[in-house]
This record gives structure tokens, C-alpha cells and sequence, in this order.
């Protein structure tokens, strides 16, 4: 949930200075969405501000939007049909309701995990930006 904090970086610091020397670490964070995320930046100017009833009301639109392939990534980036209709619904929410919403690259995520001393972090985990490594 480091994605969802004013200042991603400083949050990250903070965590792994609380992990003992020689832990084995994994932090996961939102990356770059380069063609729609003025449309979900500027949605989230209205959804951040609604009652979280309606909003998790609307979210349940995901479920079906999942099966029209332009209009599914509307709702979360990788809402599709193989998801299961609760996972669709929930992602949505948690997509759409955080005031903060941080994207990284993963070259960012391993700087910022090198500075708070975890020794040669590396990426390639099966989801999207994220990296593990030891704590040095």
C-alpha cells in the first residue's frame, strides 16, 4: 500500500528500517501508465470525494465491463475476465477511492529500496513493478 502515501520513497525508508540485517524483502508498486492515466487521475479528482458507499457501489460496473475489452481498463489497468468478479470489484475500489495514488519505475522502486539498505535488490517477480532483495 506504499503507492497510496503521500511520499512513496520516504514511507519505503521508514519500513525497511525496521527489518533486522540478512530479512528477505519484497515490495510491490504501481508503475507507469503512459496512455490513459489522465483519465484515471482525473476520475480520481471526483471518486476520492464520494461517499464510499456509491463508490464501491459503482465499482461493481467492473464486473461486467471486464468482458469489453477497450472499456475494462477503465475500471482497474488489468481488469479482465480471467478475474474473479469479487477481485474485479475490489481492485476497482481500491483503485479509485486513495486521495494518494503514486506510479514508480522499477529502476525507481530498487533505488529507493538500495538507499534504505537492502543489498542488490532485484526485480523480475510475476507482478509488475517490484523488486526483493536482503536487508544489508
Amino acid at each position: 500500500l506504499i503507492h497510496h502515501t503521500r511520499d512513496t520513497r520516504q514511507v519505503l525508508g521508514h519500513l525497511l528500517r525496521t527489518a533486522k540485517p540478512g530479512a528477505s524483502v519484497s515490495v510491490t508498486h504501481y508503475g507507469p501508465i503512459r496512455f490513459v492515466r489522465p483519465f484515471y487521475d482525473a476520475a480520481r479528482m471526483l471518486t476520492t470525494r464520494m461517499p464510499l458507499g456509491l463508490l464501491y457501489a459503482l465499482s461493481h460496473l467492473a464486473v461486467p465491463l471486464a468482458h469489453v475489452p477497450l472499456l475494462r481498463h477503465l475500471c482497474f489497468p488489468s481488469n479482465g475476465p480471467d478475474r474473479p468478479p469479487r477481485r474485479r470489484v475490489l481492485d476497482t475500489f481500491d483503485w479509485y477511492h486513495p486521495r494518494h495514488h503514486r506510479y514508480a519505475t522499477q529502476e525507481e522502486l530498487e533505488a529507493w529500496m538500495r538507499e534504505a539498505g537492502v543489498a542488490h535488490p532485484q526485480g523480475g517477480l510475476k507482478v509488475g513493478i517490484a523488486a526483493r532483495g536482503l536487508k544489508a
